[in-house]
């Protein structure tokens, strides 16, 4: 009997490194870039011709601070903060038939308008950040027509020099799956207090057929993927025709790399979705660090270690921030002068540098900037304006800034700077929430151009405050 449960354990554990080191995700999610010529027309010619994707047609021309902003492509000037049209034909090979298609747009200036086969999505608004379309399923070898359309109308976010931006600046590519895959938003929270990690995993099935599997969770670190770390664990599922749930996952981790700044450790989460007879139909990536940042009076920590900021400002100045090896080598260059800590000058960014910080273990600060606007009615403001932050705070973590900064783990602040109609003489707090949403851990670190006392809220109860 010993012997048996011996040979039992030894094929479960090289079951485990097979399935690691001979599975390659490439080989069942298949992606096919886009990038590269597409046709265009600016509003400003009404002519066709045609330009190189990603990189913005229309810049601020004259730049910040008395000096020019670097034009690398130097397209018309006719063309600044106008609208336009792109077009591409986008072929579908025969290994997407049957497959459940994606448009992924890693970030397009300013607002925009997805075209895909005579399908119109709804327009996204400031698409600083990464935004997906679903395209659904049922497309047949051939090409297909793909237009986006980018919009007159100028940024609803604060700051203006990023009104003369405009065109498709990161990257484009369509994403082929199986029926049943795992859809965006999958979240990742560690607790160093409780020695634990727990993941929802959003699973969807775009067929008509209900489908029986089974979602398999495993870590590995960053720079060795054939070596599994822990097991998380694996959740039997049964999923209707057109149907989508989160699957939740936990377990203790008694002995975790930790993530902190002076050594910004990574791990890698595998969510891999099988059919009842081992088929694997899906496999998805997320990297994330270990770690919980928590505070005792006006402290900040990490896994409880004292934090200490020492920032910098950082401003928008358009494609030349376009790649991660850009911000790799800024954060690095800044680490060398003591600068631990960045904020974001009112935009949110595109995903590339929030994964570079996590790489080179630099802190930001991230501000979606949103424009609102408190009810007139002053004493209706002072009784409610709770209620009104808390709606405010739910737009932002619905936001694609939201989606953008998911397992970038921290707190969410909303603060007076971007209030109209104010109630007067009321001293409005900002609020933290510190992980209040499961679908939000944002990293914030709050910065104000006044003083504000922060009333921390966790998991609905009022902590410490903190002021700024």
């Amino acid at each position: 009997m010993f012997n048996r449960i011996v040979m039992f354990f030894i094929f479960y554990v090289c079951t485990l490194q097979l399935h690691a080191q001979h599975i390659s995700p490439a080989s069942i999610r298949e992606e096919t870039y886009l990038n590269g010529t597409w046709d265009f027309k600016s509003n400003a010619s009404g002519e066709w011709t045609t330009i190189q994707v990603p990189g913005c047609y229309s810049i601020l021309r004259d730049g910040k601070w008395n000096a020019a902003y670097w034009d690398p492509f130097g397209y018309p000037h006719s063309w600044t903060g106008r609208g336009a049209v792109y077009r591409k034909k986008v072929h579908i090979s025969p290994s997407m038939e049957n497959k459940h298609l994606t448009l992924h747009m890693g970030g397009c200036l300013q607002h925009y308008t997805v075209i895909f086969d005579g399908k119109e999505f709804p327009e996204v608004h400031d698409g600083y950040t990464t935004a997906e379309f679903s395209l659904g399923t049922g497309f047949k070898t051939g090409e297909y027509l793909l237009e986006i359309r980018i919009s007159e109308e100028k940024s609803w976010l604060n700051g203006g020099e990023s009104d003369g931006f405009r065109g498709i600046w990161q990257d484009v590519y369509l994403k082929a799956t199986d029926l049943v895959f795992v859809s965006k938003g999958i979240f990742v929270q560690t607790s160093f207090p409780d020695k634990s990690i727990q993941v929802e995993v959003p699973v969807s099935n775009s067929g008509k057929m209900p489908r029986e599997v089974s979602v398999r969770c495993f870590v590995t670190d960053v720079g060795n993927p054939s070596k599994v770390i822990k097991e998380i664990g694996v959740a039997k599922q049964f999923l209707k025709g057109k149907d989508s749930v989160i699957l939740k996952l936990s377990t203790q981790w008694s002995d975790p790399h930790l993530w902190f700044p002076h050594d910004p450790h990574l791990y890698q989460l595998h969510t891999v979705i099988s059919d009842p007879n081992g088929k694997q139909l899906d496999w998805h990536k997320q990297v994330f660090g270990f770690r919980t940042i928590s505070w005792d009076g006006p402290n900040l920590y990490i896994n409880g270690r004292k934090l200490y900021l020492r920032g910098h400002g950082g401003h928008f100045l358009g494609d030349i921030q376009g790649s991660k090896e850009y911000f790799v080598t800024w954060f690095k260059e800044l680490k060398k002068l003591g600068v631990n800590f960045m904020r974001l000058h009112l935009y949110p960014r595109q995903a590339a540098l929030y994964e570079a910080a996590d790489e080179v273990g630099f802190l930001l600060e991230s501000e979606p900037a949103f424009h609102f606007k408190v009810p007139e009615d002053q004493e209706f403001a002072k009784k409610n304006i709770w209620v009104i932050l808390l709606l405010i705070s739910e737009i932002i973590l619905q936001s694609s800034c939201g989606a953008c900064l998911m397992n970038s783990d921290g707190v969410v602040v909303a603060k007076n700077p971007g209030l109209l109609n104010m109630p007067k003489n009321l001293i409005l707090p900002g609020l933290y929430f510190l992980q209040i949403s499961a679908s939000f851990p944002l990293q914030e670190i709050c910065w104000g151009i006044i003083t504000i006392t922060i009333p921390c809220l966790q998991n609905g109860k009022s902590m410490d405050t903190i002021s700024q």
